[in-house]
């Protein structure tokens, strides 16, 4: 009776001499390059913060937020002054729920993935309007929150709202990668 060995796959990584996969290596590339690209964009971000932020929350944010409310409930007469929507309630959108935050994960999720130029311009061509749109909706709901049941407002707007936005940026990210992202 002879004793054999039992089949091991090949070990990569392991020791000071061995190899390293190329799969470790585009990973390592990938989250580097992602955690370049975001930490830069939210540096950026908080050096132009007090020029920007009328734009991205009063402009960009606010006013397109009330007019959604407008359009589906037009008896709330929702006006902004500010950041501040005003209706049959009032609130006040703040630096940081413009969704600036999300939109730089995806840019630097997208920018970093190994793919065609071509794909992740197509990404951030969708990926940005998507939570864009979703943002806005979140800010509308909030306002619904406030109106008809103020004591979940914090619950939706810090864990519920913030969650749903992350979770958009993610699932586009990953349905990109998947289906649509040629890599190279």
């Amino acid at each position: 009776m002879s004793r054999r060995k039992p089949k091991t796959a090949p070990r990569t990584g392991d020791g000071p001499s061995a190899p390293v996969s190329p799969g470790y290596r585009s990973w390592a590339r990938f989250v580097i390059l992602f955690a370049v690209i975001f930490i830069a964009g939210t540096k950026a971000h908080q050096v132009t913060r007090a020029r920007t932020a009328p734009f991205l929350v009063d402009t960009l944010t606010v006013k397109p937020s009330a007019m959604l409310i407008n359009l589906f409930t037009p008896s709330e007469s929702t006006q902004t002054l500010g950041n501040l929507l005003k209706g049959n309630v009032t609130i006040r959108v703040k630096q940081g729920c413009e969704g600036l935050d999300c939109l730089l994960l995806l840019i630097a999720a997208v920018l970093a993935f190994p793919a065609a130029w071509k794909a992740k311009l197509v990404a951030l061509g969708a990926g940005i309007p998507l939570i864009y749109a979703c943002n806005l909706v979140r800010i509308a709901a909030l306002y619904y929150v406030q109106r008809y049941a103020p004591t979940s407002f914090e619950l939706m707007h810090i864990y519920v709202g913030q969650t749903f936005i992350i979770l958009v940026g993610a699932g586009f990210f990953l349905f990109w990668v998947r289906n649509l992202a040629q890599t190279t």
